[in-house]
């Protein structure tokens, strides 16, 4: 709407105030009530997305500041103090939110999962009948997924604990993945620090993958400097090469991945028997529809949500170096790090773990997706010893690995004589290998 006003307009506001009002009034509709409002859906359209992202941050930065125990106030002063506007700003209108949703659990005497833990910590501190009663009933305390443990939940353990309690805490370091959520995997690495007398028993055997499998993911997490030093060894044979795609594009990949799959199917395998896995859920959407204009079925899920899973088929797509990709170190994010300090050493540490944790929900086939000249860092770390890489979709890709008739040790095609037992290597299967790699 474009009117001419005067500059002797601007002399008197009433009269001004006055001009627009009857400017607007004359352009609105016949039927215009001036006690109709637009929802929210017309309020914020084009906006839906950030303002669920805002609320998954608040989110975030709740349970942050429940776990670690500071005080909200606290939280608003610091992030004032910040030299950038967007943290300053985030605080401004995040902490009203975060203390109206506390304010309301409050009033309704409602606790969320931390709340739970801290008001029974609370408890047990102020109330020491209380904490004694629970102290003389439980002789036994498992923890299980103990490297998953946030500072409110040892401090709860803690604080059950007496000189003739039994605590037994069950966890792998190298699968601890959930430092976004508060854990902090020192508690599990520096076991003997925190609980005194301390036994710690290491299980050092893999039933569920194959020796190629167990063997790049322990070079893998080798490079991590913060760990429980373990030699993981795999109770079930190779018959196949980890296979590393790298294909020019991103239709290339799904491509070689359908193909694949409809190798896969032809020759027996199960659909539920293969698993795609992924770091953001919008990695795989693609795919899924690729699959589902052609009529094939495959289970996928995010790397955080497949922890305990296991396929017979693994393919980890997305394997690409930057924001998205491995390692993606999000969590630099000053928003975040107002309340808890980001070591990028550690945060580095937990991406290979998720890597490591991707790896082994494989137990016979492993497939890794990247895309040529933007690999993932973490794919140079796994030995050639372990993979067939390849860039070609259209030729089969032959990941058959060659194995000692006397020891079963893994061969490699130049061999002939077993370098672990000196047995000579068949001059037959030799053959047939070198040809089958033509």
């Amino acid at each position: 709407m474009l009117v001419k006003t005067f500059e002797s307009m601007t002399k008197d506001s009433a009269l001004f105030n006055h001009t627009l009002d009857k400017i607007v009034k004359n352009r609105l509709p016949a039927d215009y009530h001036k006690t109709i409002s637009i929802n929210f859906k017309e309020e914020f359209n084009g906006y839906h997305e950030d303002v669920k992202d805002f609320v998954r941050q608040i989110l975030r930065i709740t349970d942050m500041i429940k776990v670690e125990n500071i005080n909200i106030d606290t939280v608003l002063e610091n992030a004032g103090k910040d030299q950038h506007e967007r943290v300053r700003n985030f605080y401004e209108l995040a902490v009203p939110i975060v203390k109206k949703y506390i304010h309301y659990c409050t009033d309704k005497s409602y606790l969320d999962f931390n709340d739970l833990i801290s008001r029974s910590t609370s408890l047990f501190q102020n109330h020491e009948d209380i904490a004694n009663r629970y102290k003389g009933k439980f002789q036994y305390i498992l923890v299980d997924e103990f490297q998953d443990v946030n500072n409110l939940q040892v401090e709860l353990i803690k604080l059950l604990l007496t000189d003739s309690t039994q605590l037994f805490c069950v966890g792998d370091d190298w699968q601890s993945i959930y430092g976004f959520r508060g854990s902090n995997v020192s508690y599990i690495i520096e076991f003997e620090k925190h609980f005194e007398n301390a036994k710690t028993i290491k299980l050092n055997l893999n039933y569920r993958s194959t020796q190629n499998i167990v063997g790049a993911s322990n070079e893998v997490i080798r490079h991590n400097k913060f760990k429980v030093e373990k030699d993981v060894q795999a109770s079930k044979k190779s018959e196949h090469k980890i296979v590393v795609f790298a294909g020019n594009t991103e239709e290339e990949n799904m491509q070689f991945c359908f193909d694949k799959v409809k190798e896969l199917s032809d020759d027996g395998m199960n659909n539920d028997e293969i698993l795609f896995l992924y770091r953001r859920s919008k990695m795989f959407t693609p795919y899924f529809f690729r699959f589902k204009n052609e009529n094939i079925r495959v289970q996928g899920k995010t790397i955080h949500a497949s922890k305990g899973l296991e396929a017979k088929v693994v393919f980890i797509i997305g394997l690409t170096e930057g924001n998205g990709g491995f390692p993606d170190i999000w969590l630099e994010d000053r928003i975040f790090q107002v309340i808890k300090k980001a070591n990028h050493d550690l945060l580095m540490e937990e991406e290979r773990r998720l890597f490591y944790v991707a790896i082994t929900r494989a137990k016979d086939k492993l497939f890794l997706i990247t895309q040529k000249g933007n690999e993932s860092s973490f794919l140079k770390e796994i030995p050639s010893a372990y993979t067939v890489r390849t860039t070609n979709r259209i030729k089969s890709v032959v990941d058959k690995v060659i194995l000692c008739d006397s020891c079963f040790s893994q061969l490699e095609t130049l061999h002939k004589f077993c370098p672990y037992c000196g047995q000579q290597v068949k001059e037959k299967q030799n053959e047939l290998d070198n040809n089958e790699r033509k």
